[in-house]
């Protein structure tokens, strides 16, 4: 037994339950071929014509 109020327990509980859930988030799980495969991607641009015509434009704002 510990010496904690009902609420102190619940309270640790839910927040270690929260922590095990968003801890999750960081990590993506998949097999060793399909990670390699998604890193040997990032090097190959892909064709963005709406955004290469998009840093043809002027600028709306300057630096000073």
């Amino acid at each position: 037994m510990t010496r904690q109020s009902t609420s102190a327990f619940v309270l640790g509980a839910a927040i270690a339950a929260a922590e095990k859930v968003l801890g999750h988030t960081n990590v993506t799980m998949m097999p060793a071929e399909q990670f390699d495969e998604l890193m040997a991607t990032l090097d190959i641009p892909d064709d963005a014509p709406a955004l290469a015509e998009l840093a043809t434009r002027s600028r709306r704002f300057t630096r000073k």
